[in-house]
C-alpha cells in the first residue's frame, strides 16, 4: 500500500502555472502533455526555483472528474493573467511521492483515494 513520504504542516503557498479540468480515466493520457506546456511556459521573476507541483484540485469522485495542476511557488502572484493562480492556505498535508513514468501515476492516485484515504483516519478538505 502507498503511504505518504511525510506530513507536512505548511504555510501559506502562492502557486501559479496550468490548472486544467481531467477525466480520471484519461488522465494518464491527458496529464503528461499539461506538463509540457508547463515547461514551455516562461515561469514569472517572483518564482521560487527547485520545486515544482502536481496539484490535485476539485476532485469528483461520483463524476470521475477533477481538476489538476501543474506550478511552481512564487513570492508574490504575477500581474500577468497568463498564469492560472492558487492560494494555498496553511494547513496539513500528506506528501505522496509517484515513482516511474507519469503515465503510471493513476495506479498511485487510485491507491492513496481508494486504499490509503478511507483507511487513514483523515478527509479531504
Amino acid at each position: 500500500m502507498v503511504q505518504p513520504v511525510r506530513f507536512e504542516d505548511t504555510p501559506e503557498r502562492k502557486l501559479v502555472g496550468l490548472r486544467r479540468s481531467h477525466e480520471m480515466a484519461e488522465a494518464p493520457i491527458t496529464i503528461p502533455p499539461q506538463w509540457m506546456a508547463f515547461r514551455e511556459m516562461k515561469m514569472p521573476e517572483t518564482a521560487i526555483e527547485g520545486t515544482v507541483y502536481g496539484i490535485n484540485c476539485q476532485t469528483d469522485m461520483h463524476a470521475g472528474t477533477f481538476e489538476y495542476m501543474t506550478a511552481i511557488e512564487v513570492t508574490k502572484f504575477p500581474e500577468s493573467a497568463s498564469f492560472d493562480r492558487l492560494q494555498m492556505s496553511p494547513s496539513l498535508y500528506a506528501v505522496f511521492e509517484h515513482t516511474g513514468v507519469v503515465t503510471g501515476i493513476g495506479n498511485t492516485w487510485q491507491t492513496i483515494f481508494n486504499d490509503w484515504l478511507p483507511s487513514s483516519g483523515y478527509a479531504l478538505n
